[in-house]
């Protein structure tokens, strides 16, 4: 389990995470698009994914857009249960470990 403000360990993919994303997903591909000028990700498929336990949770998500490209996501859950994307970063050519951002 992360400690409060810092970024815990490597999870794989599970409810939590998908139920998360489900909520995130619309305005998470608008964000991933946005930041590759215009171009829609082939793929959504999230491979793992770190938490940090702030006023509400900070979940930092490696996801596989396409074949050889990867994106972190950073998505925040107030404590009240809502979810928005704060950022995702630049295309990846490979799996690297998830940092903050």
């Amino acid at each position: 389990m992360a400690k409060c403000g810092g970024i815990g360990s490597l999870k794989e993919v599970d409810d939590h995470l998908s139920e998360i994303l489900k909520k995130a997903e619309e305005e998470l591909k608008t964000k991933i698009t946005e930041k590759r000028n215009g171009v829609v990700p082939e793929k959504f498929e999230p491979i793992g994914y770190k938490t940090q336990i702030v006023a509400g949770t900070n979940y930092f998500v490696n996801i596989k857009i396409g074949e050889g490209e990867f994106i972190h996501a950073r998505i925040y859950r107030n404590l009240s249960g809502d979810v928005n994307v704060h950022s995702v970063t630049d295309t990846k050519p490979e799996v690297v470990e998830i940092t903050y951002f």
